[in-house]
């Protein structure tokens, strides 16, 4: 019986021996490239480490690299952080690798110049989330539960046209006015309404997808952007507002979040800096962060009512005049509108 016991131990002592030299697959593809900030006209350099694999690929969010000679293109993809996908196969045997790669933008944002134009009044019962003009029409969004309403005025005549309440139950955010239509977020409910530019009259609503929050919208002629306070815009069909794809926040060192209230002009997206008297300025096809205005002077200018509050009356709202050239903003409780020229130092 001790022999058979020890007969079993010693096979069992085999089985186990022969299970421990069984090896994890290694990798077959060595990358050679460690820095830390890439932009999409850097290469990654690679090394394959096993001469039989075939089926070779690379991509990165969906999209195929190009490589060659153990070097991996990056050009035209978007920035932000990513994962690069390399697929190929050992012995017709399908193997998977993957590598995080994040892109940032190729150049450091300048510094951009502001000049005061001209101030007009402003209602300091406004807690100013959005502005938009039509023609010399300027359409403002509100927000804080109970006081939230779009509005519609002539800043230059002093003339107040159509004001449109919330409902107590939701924050208002930003607007955007496209198609005769005007589209409004809301803070936290994940939902977002339709008007007819005419009439105010709510004509519809629409969920969020990927995106958390409300806060700021713009539009060109392909796209609504939305900012939600994190470092991605989201980029909405028009007439849907379906999210359809994204853009990244992105200096050439690190990745920017709180783009507040938005406005398109040309191939820029200027955005208003959440809590700070900044704007920053984006290059609206890639994300790329190119400019920063600092509008820090404005403050000193504007009358602290009974409705300023010191933590929350901060900068937002800005809304570009086509005729005059020229952009307007303001602030949350602001008694000022402050007409500006914006330009590269």
């Amino acid at each position: 019986m001790k022999w058979i016991l020890i007969s079993l131990s010693g096979m069992l002592a085999i089985l186990s021996a022969c299970e421990s030299k069984v090896e994890t697959p290694k990798n077959a593809i060595e990358f050679l490239s460690h820095e830390e900030f890439l932009s999409p006209s850097d290469t990654l350099r690679f090394k394959v480490l096993d001469t039989s694999i075939t089926n070779l690929n690379f991509t990165y969010q969906g999209q195929t690299l190009p490589f060659s000679k153990g070097i991996i293109a990056l050009e035209d993809l978007p920035l932000g952080k990513g994962e690069l996908v390399v697929r190929y196969s050992i012995a017709d045997k399908a193997q998977l690798q993957k590598k995080p790669l994040n892109l940032y933008a190729q150049e450091p944002p300048s510094k951009w110049k502001a000049e005061l134009v001209n101030t007009y009044s402003h209602d300091t019962s406004f807690y100013t989330q959005g502005l938009e003009f039509v023609g010399d029409i300027l359409y403002e969004s509100t927000g804080q539960r109970g006081k939230s309403l779009i509005t519609s005025y002539n800043p230059f005549r002093g003339e107040t046209y159509k004001t449109l309440p919330l409902e107590d139950s939701y924050f208002g955010e930003g607007i955007t006015i496209t198609n005769d239509r005007i589209i409004q977020l809301t803070w936290l409910a994940k939902k977002g309404f339709i008007y007819d530019l005419k009439s105010l009259e709510r004509v519809g609503e629409f969920s969020y997808g990927a995106s958390q929050e409300g806060w700021g919208l713009s539009h060109d002629n392909q796209y609504v952007y939305k900012s939600d306070g994190s470092a991605t815009i989201f980029l909405l069909d028009p007439i849907t507002l379906e999210e359809k794809a994204t853009r990244t926040i992105s200096s050439d060192k690190a990745y920017f979040k709180n783009a507040n209230e938005l406005e398109i002009v040309n191939d820029y997206l200027f955005a208003n800096v959440y809590q700070k008297n900044s704007i920053m300025v984006i290059q609206k096809d890639s994300g790329a962060l190119v400019g920063v205005l600092d509008l820090g002077f404005l403050a000193d200018k504007i009358q602290k009512t009974a409705d300023f509050d010191a933590l929350n009356s901060v900068l937002n709202g800005i809304a570009y005049h086509k005729e005059r050239g020229t952009f307007f903003v303001t602030g949350k409780n602001w008694n000022l509108l402050f007409e500006m020229r914006f330009s590269e130092e």
